[in-house]
């Protein structure tokens, strides 16, 4: 394989790369859950909703970011095997 042909295939898979986002679905509704409708009556300045719906808010942002990293780690892998040389 020449060298150009190498770099043509190393520029399709980016150009071919696709992103996931197999993220998880936020299932808490805030405007049907009592405990959110008291925070919210509160006006409290740090926290206007419950517990779970925090907890289900930063583990979609954890995976977020989680797969943020992992698409750039495979973008990178791509682009290290484009400048191996041989």
């Amino acid at each position: 394989m020449s060298e150009v042909d190498r770099l043509r295939q190393a520029l399709q898979a980016i150009v071919d790369f696709e992103p996931s986002d197999d993220l998880p679905e936020i299932t808490h509704n805030p405007d049907a859950c009592d405990e959110c409708k008291t925070w919210a009556a509160r006006k409290h300045p740090i926290q206007h909703a419950c517990d779970t719906w925090y907890r289900e808010y930063y583990r979609r942002e954890d995976a977020r970011k989680h797969a943020y990293n992992t698409q750039h780690y495979d973008m990178r892998e791509i682009a290290r095997a484009a400048l191996r040389v041989g």
